[in-house]
């Protein structure tokens, strides 16, 4: 598992992986922290081509044939067994080859963000591809996952070693591309995106949306499984309203919540109103407070009578730990 920063909060959440079978004496969970090198002195990924040049050592070490990449733009609930057997199906090496997974049906890819578009023949094959940050409606969308065997994979690694900036959607792709040897693997679920703070919002509260729950939480893919916290049941007060809203165990919901998420241990004052709005692990909305299309990181203190209030394109945003 390889990502850009905040390393503490994905190990803290993601743990050994045991909550996800992943704790094994071989194989299983591992993380690839930041380092480093003479072209990265800050140690962050610059980017994807980056990340996989900078663990080089460790995927020539791996035993698997094949590598899956992912992103984390869009949440979606698919089997890459089936991504993996359209790959071997279409085992022709004539040249170096790869499968890329797209959708037709993005949901709030928000524009002016860089998305790969991609042309595909009769067959199956990449005949063109192209990073734009305009949208294509009905275009085959690029959800950031591709296979490739762990040999094509060093060999372009190799290949391009020593050259800076560079691209992996941008520069390399297209090479490959155009020597035929790009495959489109195109799925049906839903995929939200997240690359954006209003994408966020939209994408979270598309879950009160009970066929997008369904689509996510109770698909034959397999059920989408997290750590498990202990909390005792949510609590209601006396003058509590609550309407089409998702709210975890272990909140204490005392005011007026409409349309929103609130995650667990979170606390909704005497008379607040929360409406549109995402409130984070153990935040707090003290009474007589307003909170209207916000986001809320985790332990976030409103204080009384306090109004945020922002727009489904630009909602309000508090930090963690902020006190307002």
């Amino acid at each position: 598992m390889v990502g850009r920063e905040k390393y503490q909060s994905l190990m803290g959440h993601t743990g050994g992986g045991a909550v996800w079978d992943l704790e094994r004496k071989r194989g299983g969970l591992t993380f690839l922290p930041p380092f480093s090198t003479e072209q990265n002195t800050s140690g962050l990924k610059r980017n994807r081509y980056n990340a996989l040049l900078e663990n080089e050592s460790y995927i020539r070490s791996v035993k698997e044939k094949y590598i899956l990449v992912t992103g984390c733009t869009p949440v979606m609930n698919v089997d890459y067994n089936k991504m993996l057997q359209f790959h071997q199906m279409h085992n022709a090496r004539m040249t170096m080859r790869m499968t890329i997974m797209y959708t037709n049906h993005p949901i709030n890819a928000q524009e002016g963000i860089a998305r790969t578009w991609m042309e595909v023949d009769k067959e199956g094959r990449v005949s063109d591809i192209e990073v734009t940050r305009e949208a294509k409606v009905g275009g085959h969308c690029a959800v950031g996952a591709f296979i490739l065997e762990r040999e094509d994979l060093l060999d372009i690694l190799y290949s391009y070693n020593g050259q800076k900036n560079l691209s992996l959607r941008k520069d390399v792709v297209p090479k490959l591309v155009d020597q035929g040897g790009v495959w489109a693997y195109g799925v049906d679920e839903m995929a939200l995106y997240l690359d954006t703070l209003s994408g966020y919002l939209e994408s979270s509260l598309a879950l009160l949306r009970p066929d997008v729950r369904r689509a996510l939480f109770h698909s034959e893919n397999g059920p989408v499984i997290t750590k498990v916290s202990d909390s005792a049941p949510t609590h209601y007060g006396p003058h509590a309203n609550v309407t089409n809203s998702v709210i975890a165990d272990g909140a204490v919901i005392e005011g007026n919540v409409s349309n929103s998420i609130i995650f667990r241990g979170v606390h909704i004052g005497k008379d607040a109103i929360v409406s549109n709005s995402v409130v984070m692990q153990d935040s707090t909305v003290s009474d007589g407070a307003r909170l209207n299309y916000a986001v809320l990181d985790k332990s976030v203190y409103i204080n009384s009578d306090r109004i945020l209030s922002g727009y489904v394109t630009h909602p309000f945003f508090c930090k963690r730990d902020d006190r307002i």
